[in-house]
Order: structure tokens, then sequence, then C-alpha cells
């Protein structure tokens, strides 16, 4: 029995795709591959045209927010919406040294065998640098398991 080649379809970008994958693709997917909806340029100038100047409405902007809310965004989106908003693109050193700061202000000192650390980062931190892996889950099982080497310690009384 000889292997029947598996035919090529021609995209409307000019890209070829194997009918095995194609068929797979639902009729909308295809449909759009294969006679892609194009609007001229002419026709986008017209639809800017009429839309300017229009605003939408309280009641609108309070269903769309309410849409979108708990939406996740890609960080390419959250760095255009940062630009729109502000005119100027977040600086990645304030973003540290605003996770520094709360990290500083939330964390909680913990007392250890080996004395007491500012944060559990930090005794984790001097875990691993000392030969001991997954220190963090590890010091958070001792938490419980070993309440009287591994906790939490007052901040007032460090």
């Amino acid at each position: 029995m000889t292997a029947v080649p598996d035919l090529m379809v021609t995209l409307a970008n000019g890209d070829q795709v194997p009918w095995s994958v194609f068929r797979t693709w639902s009729a909308q997917r295809q449909g759009r591959s294969l006679v892609p909806y194009v609007v001229s340029d002419e026709t986008r100038a017209r639809s800017s045209a009429a839309n300017k100047g229009k605003t939408v409405s309280a009641e609108t902007r309070a269903k769309r927010s309410a849409a979108l809310k708990g939406r996740k965004r890609t960080a390419e989106a959250r760095a255009k919406a940062s630009v729109s908003l502000r005119g100027k693109p977040k600086s990645v050193g304030g973003r540290v040294s605003i996770a520094q700061s709360n990290q500083a202000r939330f964390s909680k000192p913990i007392m250890t065998p080996t004395g007491v650390f500012p944060s559990l980062k930090s005794a984790s931190e001097w875990a691993v640098a000392n030969g001991l892996v997954n220190a963090r889950q590890k010091i958070v099982a001792w938490l419980v398991t070993h309440p009287d080497q591994f906790y939490y310690v007052p901040k007032d009384t460090k």
C-alpha cells in the first residue's frame, strides 16, 4: 500500500498548511484564513470621522468596566495602558523599589535555630546559600511541625 501525500491548502497570506491540519480548524477560522476581512483606508477614515467627538455614557462605561473586572492582561497590554494613561512608560527600577519597600513593610521576622531573620525570604536565601534544597517550603513546614524552634517573632520585640 502506498502512502497518499498530504494535500496543501494555500491561505490568503501565502502560507501553506497541510489538509490534515486545515480540516481540524473551525469553519470560521478556515473562512478567515482563506478570505480575510479587510477594511480599506477610506472606510477606516470615514468611520473615524463619524465617531469624532462622540462620548460614551456613564452607564455604558460602568457596564464595560464590570465586564472587564478580573480579566488578566498581558505585560504588553499593561505597558500600553500605562503609557496611554500616564504619557510615559513605567520604569522597571521604580517597580523593584516598590516591591522591596512592600517586603520590608509587610514581612514578619522569623526565629530559627540559627537566629532571627527579618523575613521568611531572607531565612530561605540564607538556607539555600548553606546547601538546603527547597528551603522556603521546608521552613514553612517546620513552622508547623517544630513551633518551638521555628516561629514568627512580633516586630516590636526584634
